[in-house]
């Protein structure tokens, strides 16, 4: 085994990662027993000599395999933190990362007859941490809901990627609290550091999932009302963006949602205080590919 790796080394990644997924499938290597599937220590070894050779690359049907067997929950989570752990070198949004949350991490959560462990975590955080580790940041946040009755989005913001932020606020959830208590605990936690939570980036995904989706007054009022606070606490540097993006939601948002109060704005310029309303005038609208280029 050793001079084979030593001989495959310099060639394609890919080529060595096929190479192993078919020496590691030959009848000589057995499959775990139901006993061993039980047991973190076994997965931990397990891991280190059949699934680390393969990353970040692991074949689709390998992952759609380990989907199906019957972990237990201490070693299924084993399972997710080293993954977490050994694919930090890449980007969480990288396809290695959707890979393995779409083909082994939902549906092993979604079909395998889950035990009191897995919901024993103190709260979501925890919950959410010990269940998909990094690969939390490519799932959607229905998901979470849907798999946890007793999951609360306002206690993990800082696990929370910038779309999911944006779908915390804007889509519709399965339990309290109500979206104006949670838009407001929102943008309280991204003004305590603007640009470190990602402000801009997340007001774009709420802008996208806008204009794709039926949004209510109930989602649109509660976002304006805040963000007239939000243009006189960020940055004068990020200031402008801001103001653009307000201009922007303000054309997708419905007449009625729109409070009179809500269409003047403080705006806060070069450190002093004016007034003024915002252009409805199609012409100056701030088209949303524009602020991608801008973020």
């Amino acid at each position: 085994m050793i001079e084979f790796w030593n001989q495959k080394v310099t060639e394609n990644f890919t080529e060595v990662a096929s190479d192993f997924h078919q020496i590691l499938s030959e009848a000589d290597s057995p499959s775990p027993t139901p006993e061993n599937l039980q047991d973190p220590k076994f997965v931990t070894m397990w891991f280190y000599i059949k699934l680390s050779p393969l990353l970040p690359y692991i074949p689709i049907d390998l992952l759609t395999c380990l989907s199906s067997n019957s972990f237990s929950c201490p070693a299924y989570q084993t399972l997710v933190a080293l993954l977490s752990k050994h694919l930090g070198y890449w980007d969480f949004h990288s396809m290695h990362h959707q890979n393995i949350y779409t083909h082994f991490i939902s549906p092993f959560l979604w079909h395998q007859n889950m035990s009191e462990t897995c919901f024993s975590a103190n709260n979501s955080k925890e919950w959410l941490e010990k269940n998909f580790g990094s690969f939390s940041q490519v799932a959607n946040i229905t998901d979470f809901y849907e798999l946890n009755p007793y999951f609360s989005g306002l206690e993990v913001l800082d696990l929370l990627s910038p779309k999911q932020t944006a779908q915390l606020m804007v889509l519709p959830l399965p339990t309290p609290p109500e979206k104006e208590e949670i838009v407001r605990e929102v943008f309280d936690f991204l003004l305590e550091d603007p640009r470190e939570r990602k402000l801009t980036e997340v007001l774009y995904e709420a802008f996208q999932l806008a204009t794709r989706l039926n949004v209510s007054c109930a989602v649109y009022k509660p976002i304006l009302e805040e963000l007239q606070d939000v243009i006189l606490s960020v940055p004068p540097d990020m200031e402008s963006t801001v103001r653009q993006m307000i201009e922007y939601l303000l054309q997708l948002t419905p007449e009625e949602c729109v409070l009179e109060n809500i269409k003047c704005l403080n705006i806060q310029v070069n450190g002093m205080v004016s007034f003024g309303y915002l252009s409805f005038d199609m012409e100056n609208t701030i088209h949303l590919q524009s602020l991608r280029h801008i973020l």
